[in-house]
């Protein structure tokens, strides 16, 4: 799972403290007469010619088939589909333009919401109850307050998602006897994704309130994230689930607060090879008994095996 689809479900999970999702249906086409849309692709919407990130949706679960994808036809098929985050800003009206990211191999590049569109998107009335959602690449953990006015954040309370580093999941990987726990076996190594979520409230009423807005939003979003493995049936993490590293204080505004929560997610990393091996060829395996001892002859019924070249 590359970085990018995996930031969009840490943003789904997160964006959950928005309030409800909104849902619906796309019509979708293939070009060929058949085609698939797997369960949790992603899709911009084009609004006023341009593409929105922050009303991305995903395509949800199909329950009907074992891997949760949607067979479509050239003529058209309606598609279940969500808005990524919580509140009103998911809904959408019918015929609303969608771009899917990455394209899809056999499915038309735009799809439309379908009527009635894309409804029941509402904001939480929770005290703490996050107001907006932003993902930002350039991060410096040590100017976080000045990092949000860069990542446009208009509305609080906010948070924003910075994917950090990838690391080896158990450490070093150099070679040593015994068991490796960042191996998952012949060429899989297991990593750590760690990442940066800064949490901004700005009450201008009381630094009290702003204080204890900031905290709830803090404490609510530490029991989201911890032990975490999947977001709507799609894999967040894993062998093991979120690992929240450190929650604390980041820096402090006239006007706000900004708190840090860094955690980890894990995955599997399998090596790609450029070229193809073909495999040994069948063992022979010999035996060699005392001439004095008898042999039955299901000793003999041996199973050549092949082995793979690493």
């Amino acid at each position: 799972m590359s970085i990018a689809v995996l930031a969009n479900r840490l943003a789904g999970l997160v964006g959950g403290e928005m309030g409800n999702y909104a849902t619906g249906t796309a019509t979708v086409k293939s070009t060929a007469a058949e085609g698939t849309v797997p369960g949790g692709t992603y899709a911009y919407p084009i609004i006023d010619g341009s593409l929105d990130p922050d009303l991305l949706v995903v395509v949800a679960r199909n329950a009907d088939t074992t891997d949760g994808s949607w067979p479509v036809t050239s003529s058209g098929t309606s598609v279940g589909i969500e808005a990524v985050l919580g509140g009103t800003g998911g809904n959408l009206p019918a015929g609303t333009e969608l771009r899917w990211h990455p394209v899809l191999d056999g499915i038309e590049e735009l799809s439309r919401v379908a009527a009635p569109g894309l409804t029941g998107g509402t904001f939480s009335e929770a005290y703490g109850a996050l107001r907006c959602f932003r993902q930002h690449k350039d991060f410096d953990s040590k100017e976080a307050a000045e990092a949000l006015f860069f990542a446009r954040v208009p509305t609080t309370p906010a948070a924003v998602l910075s994917w950090e580093a990838t690391i080896p999941g158990g450490g070093s990987t150099v070679a040593s006897v015994g068991m490796n726990p960042s191996r998952g076996g012949r060429g899989k190594q297991v990593y750590n994704h760690t990442w940066q979520l800064f949490l901004c409230t700005s009450r201008f009423d009381s630094e009290d309130l702003r204080r204890r807005e900031g905290q709830a939003l803090l404490d609510n979003l530490l029991e989201q994230l911890t032990d975490r493995s999947a977001w709507r049936g799609f894999g967040i993490s894993g062998p093991q689930g979120i690992q929240v590293l450190e929650a604390r204080l980041q820096a402090i505004t006239p006007e706000s607060y900004v708190d840090l929560i860094r955690f980890t997610t894990s995955f599997t990393l399998v090596r790609r090879d450029a070229r193809t091996f073909n495999p040994w060829l069948k063992t022979h395996l010999r035996l060699h008994k005392p001439a004095d001892e008898a042999l039955e002859p299901t000793e003999l019924d041996l199973v050549d095996s092949e082995i793979d070249m690493p």
